[in-house]
């Protein structure tokens, strides 16, 4: 039988745990078998744990990742194409800071999972390698036709919907490769890469761009009826010039507004992100417009304990009111599907299945099962009315699966965005990042709403297409046609 051989920059417990396998084959043991594993923190006084240091791939994602005593570099695979991220040879291991891992070996080899919070799924897993390839240590050429290569392959590999968003990548590419070979500078090729990804209608794809050490968006996707409507009403002004910050004054004009008719309403909390409060007839109201960077700087373990106290207090604030209403209509930020989960928790008594996730390239790694379980001190158990529009993205999406799959909850509105995928983000040569879709989220069904968005099970225009007058009411008279329908009921 053939043994792997680790590594001599592995560390002597995996070496060791290699070695007894021999005696375990002989003795009628399974491959598959785990003959040690360890666990602990990532970091550790600013170092790296000496059970990782060393070569891994980051599976599902195409990326080595080389870990040294207090540094870490990351390499990227693309197709044929292989190289080091730009600034990889300088980064810090504090990027890593508060994860724990669990590491495993047995007879196929070394295998490692980063937890970003505990209770969670892996955010990482990993395989060991024995080395970063030597090709991949050198920079790579950063003319425009190779950086558009990195780009069609990156797609070609990761990227997980181009049947179902009717994406013809290899005609597409063909078709564009000579322009982008022949762009002059990074604006002309700019150019030609966001003519590629026009018609990908997904909010997260989308082409980054560093200028001077400043990264901003050259190219964002997504494409729905109140995005379209969103971008008509900003390029007919000039005051603001950006689109994203245009959209976020625009929610904080229709949350003021609602703010305004609460009852013991809580203002905004969590950052501007979240407020909560009574409607007419006893019927509470929590509106969310993010899962999670409500810290700053970002830390995810501050914004699990900030979402979690938020929660608990809104819901013993309205814990006797007779229903109600979770609003992720204008939630077009994401966020973390761990923050999701904690606030999905608070409507369950027992565990149940939220979601399952794959990557569409898994390289090994396994598919995920995602569960709401009961987290708080509150729990409302009376009935909750998911409120969705086709604004609702990411972990809001997440979120609307996690609660559907709750008895007492219904979802009504507006189909979601139809983009649940987590955002990966690919450097390519040159100055420019892709972001891109490319993990599988399915109900506790099996049922996917990448692209068709998860539908509601009642009706409700938040953001009616045919109505002009609806960015700016639109909002409103569905959470008042909303408070209606549950008093009749």
């Amino acid at each position: 039988m053939h043994v792997r051989v680790p590594a001599p920059t592995q560390p002597r417990w995996l070496l060791a745990a290699a070695l007894s396998s021999l005696l375990l084959a002989a003795c009628g043991g399974g491959e598959s078998k785990i003959l040690s594993e360890r666990s602990g923190q990532v970091v550790v006084d600013g170092r790296t744990s000496g059970d990782l240091e060393g070569v891994w791939r980051i599976l599902g994602e195409g990326t080595l990742m080389e870990f040294k005593s207090n540094s870490v570099a990351r390499y990227q695979e693309a197709g044929a194409l292989c190289y080091p991220q730009a600034g990889a040879a300088g980064g810090t291991v504090e990027q890593f800071k508060g994860y724990s891992y669990r590491t495993t070996a047995n007879l196929h080899g070394i295998r490692a999972e980063l937890f970003e919070l505990p209770g969670f799924p892996a955010t990482y897993s990993l395989e060991r390698l024995g080395s970063v390839p030597s090709a991949c240590r050198n920079a790579p050429a950063t003319d425009p036709g190779t950086t558009f290569k990195a780009l069609s392959d990156v797609i070609a590999l990761d990227y997980a919907f181009l049947k179902e968003r009717n994406i013809d990548w290899p005609q597409i590419t063909s078709r564009l490769a000579p322009r982008a070979a022949a762009a002059a500078n990074d604006d002309a090729l700019q150019a030609v890469m966001s003519e590629a990804l026009k018609d990908f209608n997904d909010v997260h794809t989308a082409l980054i761009r560093s200028r001077d050490g400043a990264l901003s968006y050259a190219f964002l996707g997504g494409n729905k009826p109140t995005t379209k409507r969103l971008r008509q009403a900003f390029e007919a002004q000039t005051e603001v010039k950006d689109f994203l910050v245009f959209q976020e004054l625009w929610k904080a004009r229709v949350r003021e507004d609602l703010a305004s008719r609460l009852q013991g309403g809580s203002g905004p909390v969590l950052g501007g992100t979240m407020v909560w409060g009574r409607l007419p007839g006893n019927v509470g109201y929590i509106e969310i417009g993010s899962m999670g960077e409500f810290s700053s700087p970002f830390d995810a373990h501050k914004d699990m304990a900030a979402a979690r106290a938020e929660m608990d207090r809104a819901l013993a604030a309205l814990a006797d009111t007779r229903a109600l209403i979770v609003d992720v209509s204008l939630n077009t930020l994401g966020g973390l599907d761990q923050v999701s989960a904690e606030m999905a928790g608070s409507f369950t008594r027992q565990r149940v299945l939220g979601f399952t996730k794959q990557a569409h390239r898994p390289q090994g790694r396994s598919e995920q099962s995602w569960y709401v379980e009961p987290r708080g001190s509150q729990t409302y158990a009376r009935p909750v009315h998911v409120l969705t529009s086709d604004l609702t993205v990411s972990a809001a999406e997440t979120f609307t699966l996690m609660m559907r799959a709750l008895p007492q909850v219904t979802q009504v509105g507006q189909p979601t965005a139809g983009s649940l995928s987590n955002s990966l983000v690919k450097p390519l040569p040159g100055n420019f990042f892709v972001s891109l879709s490319n993990e599988i989220y399915r109900d506790g069904a099996g049922v996917a709403f990448e692209v068709t968005g998860i539908p509601p099970r009642i009706g409700l225009a938040v953001f009616d297409p045919a109505d002009p007058a609806a960015l700016e009411t639109g909002h409103r008279r569905a959470v008042e046609r909303l408070v209606a329908m549950l008093g009749s009921s």
